[in-house]
């Protein structure tokens, strides 16, 4: 994967035979996955609390028995505080990512990597590595993107369910509309 990341990389990635090399770019994927990790995270919890704000979808909880008979989930969304709480976790978690990446950065490369001919700078070894982690953290985001989905189908579950038992049908009538 690494190879096929940038133009030419494969002569740089053909180079790369000694541990002190590839683990020096273990340690920079590691950085950089993180990074991506709680950047995808933030923009789920800012999600949850924009949708919240914009369609008052916040935590919401009925009897397991009842959903049961309504073929819906009990529990849905978040409540705004946790959203909050969250939000400046991740901020904070994010800061020290991006310092983390940063100054893992700033010295220079390792003797084994700054020597290769033609050298290697870390603006391109971490373009490649980039490459590489956003192309793996496919399947993470699909997750992320499906709970976004489910969260906005689920509480629209519950509030048509709600909005039928609020016109007080007779047990013919939720019958017929659970078998629907």
């Amino acid at each position: 994967m690494l190879i096929s990341s940038l133009e030419g990389a494969d002569k740089i990635v053909k180079r790369l035979n000694t541990s002190e090399e590839i683990n020096y770019i273990r340690q920079c994927a590691c950085l950089i996955h993180h990074l991506f990790y709680v950047q995808l995270r933030e923009s789920q919890w800012k999600y949850y609390y924009d949708i919240g704000m914009q369609e008052n979808i916040w935590f919401g909880l009925v009897a397991k028995k009842w959903a049961a008979m309504n073929s819906m989930h009990h529990t849905y969304g978040r409540s705004k505080t946790l959203i909050v709480q969250s939000l400046t976790t991740l901020q904070r978690q994010l800061q020290e990512a991006s310092q983390a990446l940063q100054e893992f950065g700033n010295p220079p490369l390792p003797q084994c990597l700054s020597e290769m001919k033609p050298s290697l700078e870390f603006t391109t070894m971490s373009a490649m590595v980039t490459v590489v982690v956003g192309q793996g953290e496919h399947k993470l985001k699909q997750q992320f993107e499906y709970n976004k989905k489910m969260l906005k189908l689920d509480s629209t579950d519950h509030r048509l369910v709600q909005y039928v038992y609020d016109l007080k049908p007779n047990k013919q009538q939720i019958r017929s509309i659970r078998n629907i």
